[in-house]
């Protein structure tokens, strides 16, 4: 018997092949030349934000410059940087300490492991070394992810380098968890702004002399308000004596912090309490100058009133603390 097709299946092939080019439709078999209308276009990239960390001991060279090594690895993997800052401070060599027990002036804890450099030496011979610590917050393509974390860990042997990934971001640039709420509908997962009632947000800045012990107060007056801190920026410095500014300068004697703050439960949210409780708190640790702004309740008008009867504050205090005080000495400057 023959293997190919029988005379009736061929027949059939051919009308069916009739049929289709009579009305205009590609043969069986044959492509269109064309992509269908979803696959056309092309589909959105998906991002996550992500938080870096490094940490540990560096040395100064002209070829070692850790931010900027920072900044080709984010070039390389497509990462937009949203948020970073860093600190340092001068450290001679990696080793124990008998002022400390016996302690390395470096170490982890992973997990809650703990892990110590494999030598003392980790540095090179003549070169100035610093301690430092950097934090990255960036959206990064979500299939990037594991390269960049690749990347930096070959990038900064030395540093110990952290890595977490966390929401996917809309088209917006927005955390995907913060825009999902239920739509018009009722149905969840429509994305859309939240809207204003679903919690508030707001700014604390206190400034005065810095004092051991100072934030810890603030920060439990802040959870019995029912408040969670989303940033802190502490700045210490000094005053100058002609103009009674702020000078930026770490190791200062002057403090001061910019808290931004939200309470997610507006329910439990007590306004008036909130304000009275911080203020009372604060004065109590030593801080002068206060202003808390709740942004739900502020306009522009209101805002910007509000930060100039806080500088003024603030150049009242430095001038009384000059006055009445021999530690800000700018001599060093």
């Amino acid at each position: 018997s023959s293997s190919g097709p029988s005379a009736s299946s061929s027949a059939a092939f051919w009308r069916q092949g009739l049929w289709r080019q009579r009305r205009g439709l590609p043969m069986a078999g044959a492509s269109s030349g064309r992509r269908p209308a979803a696959a056309a276009e092309e589909e959105p990239e998906r991002r996550r934000v992500a938080l870096v960390s490094l940490s540990g001991e560096t040395t100064v060279t002209s070829d070692n410059d850790v931010w900027c090594g920072i900044a080709m690895v984010m070039e390389r993997v497509g990462a937009n940087i949203q948020d970073a800052a860093g600190t340092f401070m001068r450290n001679d060599k990696v080793s124990k300490s008998e002022s400390c027990g016996g302690e390395w002036s470096f170490s982890a804890h992973p997990f809650g492991t703990r892990l110590t450099p494999m030598g003392a030496k980790m540095s090179d011979e003549g070169s100035d070394t610093f301690a430092i610590a950097l934090l990255v917050k960036a959206s990064i393509p979500e299939a990037n992810i594991q390269l960049m974390s690749h990347i930096l860990h070959t990038t900064f042997p030395r540093l110990v380098c952290t890595v977490t990934y966390g929401a996917h971001l809309n088209a917006e640039g927005n955390d995907a968890a913060a825009a999902l709420v239920a739509g018009a509908d009722g149905q969840e997962g429509a994305p859309r702004p939240l809207p204003e009632d679903r919690f508030l947000t707001g700014t604390i800045r206190l400034f005065g002399p810095d004092k051991v012990g100072q934030l810890a107060t603030i920060a439990a007056v802040l959870a019995q308000c029912s408040v969670s801190i989303l940033n802190l920026l502490v700045t210490t410095g000094f005053g100058d004596r002609d103009t009674y500014e702020f000078l930026d300068r770490a190791g200062g004697p002057l403090s001061e912090n910019v808290i931004s703050v939200a309470a997610f439960d507006r329910a439990a949210f007590d306004e008036a309490r909130f304000k009275e409780e911080v203020t009372e708190a604060a004065k109590r640790v030593g801080y002068t100058a206060i202003s808390i702004v709740v942004d739900a309740q502020a306009n522009r008008a209101r805002v910007r009133e509000e930060l100039a009867d806080y500088y003024l504050s603030r150049k009242s205090s430095i001038r009384d603390y000059i006055q009445n005080t021999d530690t800000n000495d700018l001599s060093w400057l």
